[in-house]
């Protein structure tokens, strides 16, 4: 005899926090999008990187919208404000510069997820010694003499 949907149902209701909870996660997913130019992204990663760079978009928005208190990367335990307050800071050189690094990595990972936090927490740290030293190999450590470049 009832036809119509009972929307004041408990069991299908949302609570207020729910909804704040999911409003907060849709703008940081948009912020995160934003910081990292994802469209752009896509249109000039080739699909087998597009792909990869999606998935750190997608771990960088789990660690951002996550509920823990602290969390453990690399082994060294921080605050979840302040992981989140880098993880809101990272810019696509860094998602680049991890993928740079992931092409040239030859050691099978056992938890890629893990590795990938870590890699993508410490990137604002390691990004232009990694890019210098790599200039310097090619410039002097035989990289343009090799070629017949210099």
């Amino acid at each position: 005899n009832y036809t119509e949907w009972n929307y004041n149902d408990p069991i299908y209701s949302i609570s207020e926090e729910e909804k704040e909870s999911g409003r907060k996660t849709c703008n940081y997913r948009e912020i995160i999008a934003e910081n990292i130019e994802y469209k752009d992204q896509m249109r000039c990663l080739n699909s087998s990187d597009a792909e990869r760079y999606t998935e750190m978009y997608e771990l960088i928005c789990d660690v951002v919208t996550g509920q823990r208190k602290n969390m453990i990367i690399g082994g060294s335990e921080y605050t979840a404000d302040y992981v989140r307050e880098r993880f809101l800071r990272l810019r696509s050189t860094h998602l680049l510069y991890v993928l740079h690094c992931l092409d040239q990595t030859e050691t099978k990972i056992i938890n890629i997820r893990s590795y990938l936090t870590t890699a993508l927490f410490h990137s604002f740290s390691t990004i232009g010694n990694y890019y210098h030293q790599e200039v310097r190999h090619d410039m002097y450590g035989g990289g343009w003499a090799e070629k017949g470049i210099v």
